[in-house]
C-alpha cells in the first residue's frame, strides 16, 4: 500500500486525500508525488510536522496567526488608553467650565453672598452704598457702572481668583477665569466711556461741589480706564487741570490720567503711578526726574513710590 499509485484515493494511506498530499508537496518539494509514490503514514506525519500547511480560508472567516493576535492586542490596549484619556479630557473640560462659570456668576451679583471673596463683599457694599445715597439720577448711574468695574478688576489679584474659584482648582481653571475676566473687562470699559461721554457733554463734570468726591473720582476712574480712545483722555485731562486747581477735582486724579496718557505715548511719567509686573513685582515705566518722583507725589497726597508698588504684590505674585 505505500507504493501504492497516489492518482486514486484508495491507493494512498489512510486518512490522506490526493488533494491534501499536492498540497504538502507543493512546499515540501523532496516528496515524490510521482506516480507509484504514495507517502506511508510515517512520512506523511513528518512532513506535517516540517511544513505549514497553508490554511483553506473563505470571505467570511480565515484563520488567526500569532503575530495577528499580538498586533490586535496592542491595539486593543491602545484604544482603550485613548479612550480613557479622552474621556478624562472630557471631565475635566466640563468640570473646569463648571468651576470658571459659577466664578462669573459671583461676579455677577449685585450684592454681597454667602461664598463671596472678601475683597468683592467690601467693593459691593462700598458702592451700593453710594448708589442708595446719591442725590442724582446721574450719580447712581455712575456708582453702579464703577461697582461693575471694580468687581471684576478685583478679579485680576490671583487671590481673589482662588477664593471664587474654591479648592481644588487647577492652574488652567485659573488662566481661563482670568482670560474672560479681561474679556469681560474691555467690554465694560467701552460701554462706560460711551456712557460717560454723553453724560459729560450734558453736565460737563461731576464736580465735588455738586456731586461729592466720589463721584468725581468714580468718573475720573472711567477716562482712566478708556485706553482705547487716548484722544478723549487728552481732552478730558485739559477740563481737568482748571477744575483742580479749583478745588472741585483731585489733584491726584489728575496726576494718574496725565502718566496714564504719558505711558500710553511712550514717554516718560511724572508721578511713576503707571508700571507694569516683572519678575513678580510692580515696576514703574520711565519716570521724568526719578531722584524727585517722590517729592512731586507727597506733594500731591501720593505715597512714595516703594509704598505704593506694595500694593501689587498680590496681583504680580500671582500672574
Amino acid at each position: 500500500m505505500e507504493r501504492a499509485s497516489c492518482r486514486s484515493y484508495q491507493g494512498c494511506s489512510p486518512g490522506v486525500g490526493l488533494r491534501e498530499w499536492g498540497q504538502l508537496s507543493q512546499h515540501h518539494p523532496h516528496l515524490n508525488t510521482t506516480a507509484g509514490s504514495c507517502p506511508s503514514p510515517f512520512r506523511l506525519r513528518q512532513s506535517r510536522l516540517k511544513v505549514e500547511m497553508p490554511p483553506r480560508t473563505t470571505w467570511w472567516t480565515r484563520p488567526v496567526r500569532r503575530e495577528e493576535i499580538r498586533m490586535r492586542g496592542r491595539i486593543g490596549v491602545a484604544l482603550a488608553l485613548i479612550a480613557i484619556l479622552l474621556a478624562a479630557a472630557i471631565w475635566s473640560t466640563v468640570h473646569a467650565g463648571g468651576r470658571v462659570n459659577a466664578a462669573i456668576a459671583i461676579l455677577e451679583r449685585s450684592q454681597a453672598e454667602p461664598g463671596t471673596p472678601l475683597a468683592l463683599t467690601r467693593i459691593l457694599g462700598r458702592y451700593s452704598g453710594l448708589e442708595s445715597r446719591a442725590q442724582y439720577s446721574d450719580a447712581r448711574e455712575l456708582f453702579r457702572r464703577a461697582r461693575i468695574d471694580q468687581v471684576y478688576r478685583a478679579a485680576l489679584y490671583y487671590k481673589t481668583r482662588q477664593e471664587l474659584l474654591g479648592g481644588g482648582a487647577t492652574s488652567q481653571d485659573d488662566i481661563d477665569l482670568k482670560s474672560l475676566v479681561w474679556s469681560k473687562i474691555a467690554e465694560i470699559d467701552a460701554e462706560n466711556k460711551l456712557w460717560l461721554k454723553a453724560t459729560l457733554a450734558r453736565i460737563g463734570w461731576f464736580r465735588i461741589s455738586i456731586y461729592g468726591s466720589s463721584a468725581s473720582h468714580v468718573a475720573w476712574l472711567i477716562v482712566q480706564h478708556a485706553d482705547q480712545d487716548p484722544t478723549w483722555q487728552k481732552e478730558v485731562l485739559e477740563v481737568l487741570r482748571p477744575l483742580a486747581a479749583q478745588g472741585e477735582v483731585s489733584w491726584r486724579d489728575v496726576a494718574y490720567l496725565e502718566d496714564r496718557i504719558a505711558a500710553a505715548e511712550s514717554r516718560p511719567q511724572v508721578y511713576g503711578t503707571q508700571g507694569k509686573c516683572q519678575s513678580g513685582a510692580w515696576s514703574p515705566f520711565e519716570i521724568s526726574d526719578p531722584e524727585q518722583v517722590d517729592e512731586r507725589r507727597i506733594a500731591i497726597g501720593l505715597a512714595p513710590i516703594d509704598e505704593y508698588a506694595k500694593q501689587f504684590k498680590d496681583m504680580c505674585s500671582g500672574g
